[in-house]
């Protein structure tokens, strides 16, 4: 199995990342990354306008992760059913406004995106660069929902090219 390894901003196919800075709009709103949109959105979802409003207008990561901490009435379960159709949208805004992340993603055909970080279990594979494991998708220790959902963009990318 290929796989197309990314973590963070600064390394290798780091315009992958929720963090990999770049503007696009959603219903009107502009976002300078992935991460302050599914922050943003997880605040709407709980009704906690007022980090709603700080994430809306956050200019840097160290807002975002300020805002982000302590939603008010957050409840994993509820967040855990709207995420990935929150990371989809986010990425699908992501890259097909932006022509040059676009065409990066459509580079990478069909080959298996994979966000790697040994703490990421959720959003990644669980496993860090050069773990031999990364080649076999039965022995990840995470879910790699963000590179999973990186794919579905690209195959939706594909369609409407």
């Amino acid at each position: 199995m290929k796989v197309i390894c990314f973590e963070k901003v600064e390394e290798e196919n780091g315009y992958l990342s929720v963090w990999y800075p770049c503007s696009f709009f959603i219903d009107g709103y502009k976002f300078w990354c992935v991460e302050q949109y599914l922050q943003y959105r997880k605040a709407l979802m709980f009704n906690d306008n007022y980090r709603a409003d700080k994430l809306l207008n956050a200019v840097d990561r160290k807002e975002i992760m300020q805002y982000s901490k302590g939603v008010v009435n957050y409840v994993d379960k509820v967040w855990n059913a709207r995420r990935h159709i929150n990371l989809y949208k986010a990425n699908y805004a992501k890259f097909s406004q932006n022509n040059d992340l676009k065409n990066l993603l459509l580079a990478t055909e069909d080959i298996v995106l994979v966000k790697c970080g040994k703490t990421d279990k959720v959003w990644g594979s669980g496993l860090n660069y050069g773990d031999t494991r990364l080649y076999n998708l039965s022995r990840w220790d995470g879910l790699n929902l963000h590179g999973f959902t990186l794919m579905e963009v690209r195959d939706t990318l594909k369609k409407e090219v």
